[in-house]
């Protein structure tokens, strides 16, 4: 039967200092003392020839065997915890946005920026998260529902003709006219920088890339988007951010029961990002220790 050494369990001072509040640590150190004592019993039993000796021995493998699987499984457990706590976000970063939701102002000074919309940091309520986004959007049932999964269904043809309908009830918006510029680019154009109030398009790659190359991408293909989730992802990158961003934050038009203007763009980018996310998450480190026969 395979046996853990406990002199192969290896620890990390700050993992410990983090799961001691939890009991974690205590624990996991008295189960490694338990099994140091019976290996050096199971040692001192067979260098001694005595009666039952053999016998004695088998017990204290096996003892010593079953405490080692806790130990494993304990050890286990304080790293996935370790690495659940690990923090995302860097200090810089925490500041800055804790700045902004305690103010109530943007972070940014340009106008134009993500972020002036925001204003205030704003998580949304546990019945909206665990409804996800259709009610939401409010297109959860009537024709709404209907001409959503219509959209869905369609895919990308799906996004360019609901991204064409947003640009036709809105034909002197310029900045809405735009919208429809950009998803054209992402389509049919090769990649080219151009300037922008909120930033430059696709800055620093390399000019001539087509919407082949970001859906054949490695992480589009780790993540399985598929090129809906790609288009809209892309457009969420541009200006036409703020028209799946602030509809989302419009409580009086939830109230009203009026549907988001892009509601089919912004599911495939909502569930774009989440497979990114799961695509990149880290893997759960097994702790591998010694293992002698």
């Amino acid at each position: 039967m395979a046996l853990v050494r406990a002199s192969a369990i290896k620890t990390q001072p700050s993992c410990l200092r983090l799961e001691d509040e939890d009991g974690f640590y205590h624990e996991f150190n008295t189960l490694v003392e338990e099994l140091r004592t019976q290996e050096r019993m199971q040692e001192t039993l067979l260098r001694q020839e005595i009666p039952g000796g053999p016998r004695t021995s088998l017990l204290a493998s096996l003892a010593s065997d079953e405490t080692a699987r806790k130990v494993e499984q304990r050890h286990e457990k304080l790293q996935s915890i370790r690495m659940l706590r690990q923090r995302v976000l860097t200090a810089d970063e925490r500041r800055t946005i804790g700045s902004a939701a305690g103010s109530g102002r943007s972070v940014s000074s340009d106008d134009s920026s993500k972020w002036d919309e925001v204003c205030s940091l704003r998580t949304g309520r546990p019945a909206q998260a665990a409804s996800g986004l259709w009610p939401l959007m409010c297109v959860d049932e009537g024709e709404a529902n209907s001409k959503f999964f219509r959209l869905l269904s369609l895919g990308v043809d799906g996004i360019e003709k609901e991204v064409k309908e947003f640009v036709s009830a809105f034909p002197d918006d310029p900045e809405v006219r735009e919208v429809g510029e950009l998803l054209h680019y992402i389509l049919h154009e090769g990649t080219c920088e151009k300037g922008y109030d909120n930033g430059v398009r696709d800055q620093g790659r390399e000019a001539g890339l087509r919407l082949e190359y970001f859906t054949g991408h490695k992480e589009a293909r780790r993540a399985k988007l598929k090129d809906a989730h790609v288009v809209a992802l892309r457009l969420y990158t541009t200006k036409a951010f703020k028209y799946m961003n602030t509809p989302l934050r419009d409580e009086e038009r939830a109230g009203e029961g009026r549907p988001c203007v892009l509601a089919a763009t912004t599911f495939w980018a909502d569930e774009g990002i989440k497979r990114l996310r799961q695509g990149n998450a880290p893997e759960m480190a097994r702790a591998r220790s010694e293992r002698v026969l």
